[in-house]
């Protein structure tokens, strides 16, 4: 399964680049199958799993999420983090939630950088669908700020980016990533075993 997400997961002309959907062909191409990418609503992503309409999750899922849903984590394969972005004549005038704190905030829902204001305490906060509407609602005023994923945040904000007004201001939250299977999958031992394989590569920065 997959979400618009990235550099992670994203379509063009009706492919799907990007790291998780690379890594997920390396893996198909071990296992001798083809892979289909089947994109999903993320807030039913475990629904999805459990009914066999998918059979892994795999987009940058964080080991913390998987865990609170009952199904069984690979090994992590990506170090992640949350990072809160603002406008960019702002960023620099913030160096922790602590400073932050009077200021209006968005995440995506049942995501991690909700987790992360909610952990921080923070509750002058909206929750958005997505982490694309969450930078929106920066550039549109709605709010002043954003908690988003670092890998997103990285590939569309600053100069040149596709959101080259807004910048990255502080880091508040540290995660790895994991690709979630049904409960007792005999997948999670196989793939396992194959992201031992291609660990010394530069596929992983784990």
């Amino acid at each position: 399964s997959t979400t618009y997400y990235e550099p992670m997961n994203y379509k063009v002309d009706g492919e799907w680049p990007g790291f998780d959907t690379e890594f997920a062909r390396l893996f198909a191409e071990e296992l001798g199958v083809e892979v289909e990418f089947k994109e999903i609503v993320w807030q039913q992503r475990y629904d999805e799993l459990i009914e066999y309409n998918i059979d892994c999750i795999w987009n940058a899922l964080t080991v913390l999420e998987g865990q609170q849903n009952h199904v069984s984590l690979s090994n992590p394969y990506l170090l992640n983090g949350q990072v809160v972005v603002m406008k960019a004549e702002e960023a620099k005038k913030y160096a922790g939630f602590y400073e932050a704190r009077k200021l209006r905030f968005a995440a995506a829902e049942i995501s991690a950088g909700s987790t992360a204001l909610f952990e921080e305490g923070y509750n002058n906060k909206q929750l958005v669908k997505t982490q694309y509407d969450a930078l929106e609602a920066i550039v549109n005023g709605t709010v002043d700020a954003a908690a988003v994923d670092t890998v997103f945040a990285d590939a569309l904000v600053g100069k040149g980016k596709k959101y080259e007004t807004l910048a990255k201001a502080y880091p508040c939250a540290e995660e790895k990533c994991a690709v979630a299977f049904r409960q007792n999958s005999d997948l999670i031992d196989v793939f396992n075993e194959f992201l031992g394989e291609i660990k010394d590569t530069k596929l992983t920065d784990l």
